[in-house]
């Protein structure tokens, strides 16, 4: 059965992503934390700003510098100006804000987010390289 929940999903604690644990992008900065403290009951829309880390691999003025924004976060164990390194454990999958189911949206882009300057990225994950993909070998 492919679910993303078990039980009949009213509650955060039956969805799969619930708590999971997210790993900073890259070894960056912390440029900035949001925290909405209020967690969303699934399927109904929550109200306020969703809880957000902003990254940034690269030096302030560089003009390629990627960011990364994480979305929908809870239990968040970074603050704004923290150096992290690629896959420290930095917060845990969420609902709250505008969401009706835990879950984690990620962003990427180049460029300044808030001076209309921001130049979205793909992100692409190598599943392949997971053993997630058919045909592949498992890891």
């Amino acid at each position: 059965l492919n679910s993303l929940y078990s039980g009949d999903g009213t509650r955060n604690e039956d969805w799969h992503g619930w708590r999971e644990p997210l790993l900073a992008p890259f070894d960056g900065v912390v440029l900035g934390v949001q925290i909405n403290p209020e967690s969303t009951v699934p399927g109904v829309f929550g109200e306020g700003r969703s809880s957000a880390i902003l990254f940034r691999q690269g030096f302030a003025d560089d003009p390629v510098a990627v960011q990364v924004a994480y979305v929908h976060v809870r239990e968040v164990l970074v603050s704004e100006g923290d150096t992290v390194q690629a896959g420290e454990r930095v917060a845990r999958i969420g609902n709250n804000g505008l969401s009706r189911s835990p879950h984690v949206d990620v962003g990427a882009f180049r460029g300044e987010l808030f001076a209309g300057e921001a130049v979205p990225l793909q992100v692409r994950m190598d599943l392949a390289a997971m053993g997630r993909l058919r045909g592949t070998s498992e890891r």
